[in-house]
Parts: C-alpha cells; sequence; structure tokens
C-alpha cells in the first residue's frame, strides 16, 4: 500500500473550480481504478483555500497508473493556473502495529 498526502493553495476566485475538478477526478478514479483505494479531497476548516488530498493506493504500479488517467491528466492540466503557491506532495508507507489477538 502506498498513501500520497498532498497539500494545495488556490486562489480564492478559483475555490469552487478547484472544488469541481478534484471532486471530478477523485469519482471517476474510484469508480474505474481498482489500485485506487481511496482518493479523499480535504478542504481546511477556516481556510478555504486551502486543500489536502489523501490518496491510497495497493500499490506503486497502481499508482503510476493513476498518473497517466484521462482524468487525472485532465486535472493536472486545469490546476496549475489556480496555484497561489507551490504545492508538496510526501509518500508514506504503512507501519503496521501487530497487536495480541
Amino acid at each position: 500500500m502506498i498513501v500520497i498526502v498532498s497539500s494545495y493553495k488556490i486562489f480564492d476566485e478559483r475555490i469552487e473550480d478547484f472544488k469541481k475538478v478534484s471532486q471530478e477526478m477523485a469519482k471517476e478514479s474510484l469508480e474505474t481504478e481498482d489500485g485506487v483505494l481511496r482518493l479523499d479531497v480535504l478542504q481546511a476548516d477556516g481556510d478555504p483555500g486551502k486543500f489536502l488530498f489523501m490518496e491510497v493506493y495497493k500499490s506503486e504500479a497502481a499508482r503510476k497508473a493513476h498518473l497517466e488517467t484521462p482524468q487525472f491528466i485532465s486535472w493536472r492540466r486545469a490546476v496549475p493556473e489556480w496555484l497561489s503557491q507551490g504545492s508538496t506532495s510526501i509518500q508514506y508507507l504503512p507501519v503496521h502495529i501487530n497487536l495480541p489477538a
């Protein structure tokens, strides 16, 4: 499992556009990509232009396949001009705790 956490700061006048294309991309990805386990689009409480994506993939191959999909490519083309500052993305790997039975 691969987890990607990305943050974006969007110009105020483009917030609704960003929400729309992000929700569409997430919905399409979850419905059509077996390797996408979760794709949450989160908006900061108190800072409406700040967003966080939490993406969970079955594997690195699934993550790479997602980057080649029409919905991601379309999202990626639209978003850069809406960013008021650079985005960040961090990849995480799960740390499993063995709990007693």
